[in-house]
């Protein structure tokens, strides 16, 4: 497999098809809305703490479940929006119009698998969060800080791993209409065989998350003017929408080639 191929091959399908940024773009703009959201509601919180107003917190304390419920339904959305990407790419590489009505659709249409494997990331994301606290408490009460510093390549080989073997789920189920169970065996066992060429992949993916993201803390902790930092807000907002498109392309134009070899 050229893994430099399917990244080149991916960015010229991004250039050629500019309306593929646009479910990204669409949930980054909801989640830019939650993320004001949250902040104008945590500054809300902090201020009648401070003055001790307690009975004012009561309505607050419902807009917090609201904001909870609906960043629940923007974590799917979200899936729903990555799921679309397997339709485009294989449009695309049939030689037909890439439809975002049709992609959508196609989506929709495996939308147990959404479900459930939505779940199963929370679920393992809880459980990381776990392991992580409890190392932290075994590190302290015992005074072994090497703890601590075993902790990170944990995570980072955990979150690797799970996403090698759950990397091809959603391209099976949109691509093949394999049901729930075989999108999921079938990924297990084709992201065991190109275990290899996953990990890099998704190396990648976490190096580009982890620039995209530190990005955002910088233009949002340097302290500018209000103008400068919405423009800097609203800019990072795009960078992240133009990289997470690319990185949602990647992943079944991988599984395409790999399909093709088969």
């Amino acid at each position: 497999m050229n893994l430099l191929a399917v990244l080149r091959e991916s960015l010229v399908l991004v250039r050629k098809q500019p309306k593929v940024f646009i479910p990204k773009l669409v949930t980054t703009a909801f989640y830019s809305f939650y993320t004001i959201w949250a902040a104008s509601l945590t500054l809300r919180v902090y201020a009648l703490s401070r003055v001790g107003a307690v009975e004012e917190l009561s309505p607050l304390l419902q807009e917090t479940m609201l904001l909870f419920v609906f960043i629940i339904f923007l974590y799917f959305m979200d899936l729903v929006s990555y799921s679309m990407y397997p339709r485009i790419v294989s449009d695309y590489l049939k030689k037909k119009p890439v439809s975002l009505t049709a992609a959508l659709a196609s989506a929709m249409s495996v939308w147990k698998v959404i479900l459930s494997l939505g779940a199963l990331i929370f679920l393992f994301l809880l459980t990381v969060m776990a392991v992580a606290v409890f190392v932290q408490v075994m590190s302290l009460t015992l005074s072994t800080p090497l703890l601590i510093w075993l902790l990170a390549p944990f995570v980072i080989l955990s979150i690797l791993i799970f996403s090698v073997l759950v990397f091809f789920v959603i391209p099976i189920a949109v691509v093949e209409k394999k049901s729930l169970i075989s999108s999921f065996v079938k990924s297990f066992s084709l992201g065991l065989k190109y275990k290899g060429d996953l990990l890099k992949v998704n190396l990648f993916f976490l190096a580009m998350a982890l620039v995209t993201l530190a990005i955002g803390i910088l233009s949002e902790s340097t302290g500018l003017v209000a103008f400068v930092s919405l423009a800097a807000f609203v800019g990072v907002r795009l960078i992240q929408a133009v990289v997470y498109t690319y990185m949602s392309v990647v992943n079944p134009y991988f599984y395409m080639r790999v399909r093709k070899t088969h």
